[in-house]
């Protein structure tokens, strides 16, 4: 299970939760904003030199059915104007 959000200043954006089976040593995980415009949103703050700082929770569970969960803070930054 993974989930979270991306803060672009007082606004909140919520991401669209994933649940799936992942691999051994898969270090590759994929959220998208819950709404299309939101990922326009985002883009165009990262695009212009802004930030956003995203919030992500994974829950994991082995094969055993033993469960783990930890809470990652990601900063995000745009292009640097020249």
């Amino acid at each position: 299970m993974a989930s979270g959000s991306i803060a672009l200043g007082k606004r909140k954006i919520k991401l669209r939760g994933l649940t799936s089976t992942v691999a051994a040593g898969a270090s590759t995980l994929k959220l998208k904003p819950a709404k299309r415009k939101d990922a326009k949103r985002i883009a165009a703050t990262l695009a212009e030199g802004g930030k956003a700082k995203a919030t992500i929770t994974l829950g994991l569970r082995d094969a055993a059915g033993n469960e783990s969960s930890t809470r990652l803070g990601v900063k995000l930054s745009g292009k640097r104007g020249r």
